[in-house]
């Protein structure tokens, strides 16, 4: 037998000569491998290494995909020695320390699996940890599984203004977050690039008031269970007389119910978003999150306009155009 099963380092020989060169290279052969680091994890050789940036005795694992001197090592052990790399192969049980990320391998169905450590206060499950995530898993699901009944899943915050929340992403881009973000209310949050984040939905922590911070777009009806009162705190009743239009007031700032009177013709400018210069009856119809707009003109000969009607309504940010409503006139 020349070399020794376990480790594969080279014996003497019975009257072999020049015995110290065998000898040295199973003492070196042990020191490559007993409390074995790695300085990281590449799949291509390091830059520089063969102008002695790389200090000798620099061991690394092999990653997927190796290149350079590399190819066909995937998963080996190499080692820098005299300007040259050597290439260990590892087998099942072996033990080493990446000293990268601060986290114990184990060689095991060939690959290098990340050990739990206390030593690092961090853990993880088929995928080594980092300081962001020092609790990492990888796995298609996982399981929170109650003792006696009960579980509940706690996110801490240290103030107020913190954030303790949950986030969805895609290729760790983050889409959705919902939770305490900054504030004591719960919101849910979307995203199309995982930097900027829109409110969509609010929660008052103290009343328990629903907001919806964007438009509502209802695809199916709307039914109501039990008893639903609307509050009509900011649309008061409709059809209440609320007297003369405010001459230069955009009518796109008319969403409260009731009706106004247009009463001088230089005041129904279109510049204003009237339908027409003429006078007429402004009267509006607001219903939860919608705004109804009706102009009724007043046929008088100076305007030089027919009693005709106009109709437009507000669905989130932007009114529809007016629409004249066409009547035939009884005999």
């Amino acid at each position: 037998m020349d070399t020794t099963s376990n480790l594969n380092l080279p014996v003497l020989a019975p009257a072999q000569a020049l015995k110290h060169i065998t000898h040295n290279e199973a003492i070196r052969g042990l020191d490559r491998l007993v409390h074995l680091q790695v300085a990281g994890i590449l799949s291509v050789p390091p830059s520089g290494w063969r102008d002695g940036d790389i200090e000798a005795e620099t061991r690394f694992i092999i990653g997927k995909n190796a290149q350079n001197e590399w190819v066909g090592h995937e998963g080996d052990i190499v080692v820098l020695e005299e300007d040259k790399w050597v290439f260990l192969t590892p087998q099942t049980g072996w033990l080493c320390w990446n000293t990268q990320d601060s986290s114990l391998r184990v060689r095991e169905a060939n690959a290098w699996k990340f050990v739990p450590s206390s030593l690092s206060n961090r853990l993880g499950v088929n995928t080594p940890p980092n300081p962001a995530h020092r609790l990492s898993v990888k796995a298609d699901s996982s399981l929170f599984d109650a003792e006696n009944g009960s579980h509940r899943l706690v996110v801490n915050r240290s103030h107020s203004t913190d954030v303790a929340s949950v986030v969805f992403q895609d290729q760790y881009s983050g889409r959705a977050e919902f939770g305490l973000a900054g504030a004591d209310g719960f919101s849910l949050r979307v995203s199309d690039d995982g930097t900027t984040f829109q409110k969509a939905l609010g929660v008052d922590h103290a009343s328990g008031d629903v907001s919806i911070s964007q438009d509502l777009l209802v695809a199916g009806r709307i039914r109501q269970e039990g008893n639903m009162v609307l509050d009509t705190s900011n649309t008061p009743a409709p059809l209440v007389d609320r007297g003369v239009l405010t001459q230069g007031l955009n009518l796109d700032e008319y969403k409260t119910s009731g009706y106004w009177a247009q009463t001088k013709l230089n005041g129904a400018d279109q510049d204003l978003n009237y339908p027409v210069e003429a006078r007429g009856l402004l009267i509006v119809f607001r219903a939860w999150v919608m705004v109804f707009q009706t102009y009724h003109v007043i046929a008088h000969a100076s305007d030089g306009e027919s009693a005709n009607i106009y109709t437009r309504a507000l669905f989130g940010t932007s009114w529809t155009p007016w629409r004249r409503m066409d009547f035939t006139a009884l005999s």
